[in-house]
């Protein structure tokens, strides 16, 4: 457990398993808010929020910046992308893309956009947002272009922004599956 985190009543954290790498670790700067459950093996970035009745199963990935909504329940092997956020009693079956915001029960999870609120809270440039919003409108807008397709058009067209460089080694990286 890093450091200046703030973990509330009731929260559980379990102890890393001999077959997950035998470490559970939470990052800097972290609210873990009451009742929240974080699994064995998982690991959370720096300046993330954790609302109430959280259920993180193990060996999940929450990056940076993330903000999952309360009494929402993420299943095992997921990945939470930096800057993004889950709207409350969500159920997270696949991984969630980068700066995306997002809601819905599980099977009915849908990305709504960009956490605009959150790139402006922290100051994202209106360069990097304009970029981050083509990408919305290539990838998950634009239904007529496979992943894959999708991504290489995107990085032809604004793979010079680290943030959009970034979102993409995200889906590339992705072995579950994500929310398109």
């Amino acid at each position: 457990i890093g450091s200046r985190n703030t973990v509330r009543e009731s929260v559980t954290l379990n102890i890393g398993t001999d077959g997950g790498g035998k470490i559970t670790r939470i990052g800097n700067d972290n609210l873990l808010m009451a009742y929240s459950h974080v699994g064995h093996d998982t690991q959370i970035g720096d300046h993330c929020v954790i609302a109430n009745g959280c259920q993180i199963a193990g060996h999940v990935i929450v990056e940076d910046w993330a903000i999952i909504g309360g009494l929402t329940g993420i299943a095992q092997y997921q990945r939470i992308g930096a800057h993004s956020y889950i709207g409350g009693g969500s159920g997270v079956d696949r991984d969630v893309p980068p700066f995306t915001f997002g809601r819905g029960p599980t099977g009915g999870y849908e990305i709504m956009g960009l956490n605009l609120v959150g790139m402006k809270r922290r100051s994202f440039s209106d360069e990097t947002i304009s970029a981050l919003k083509e990408v919305n409108k290539l990838f998950f807008r634009d239904k007529s272009l496979e992943r894959d397709a999708a991504l290489t058009k995107i990085e032809g067209i604004l793979g010079h922004v680290a943030e959009v460089r970034q979102f993409i080694e995200f889906i590339r990286g992705s072995e579950k599956g994500i929310f398109r």
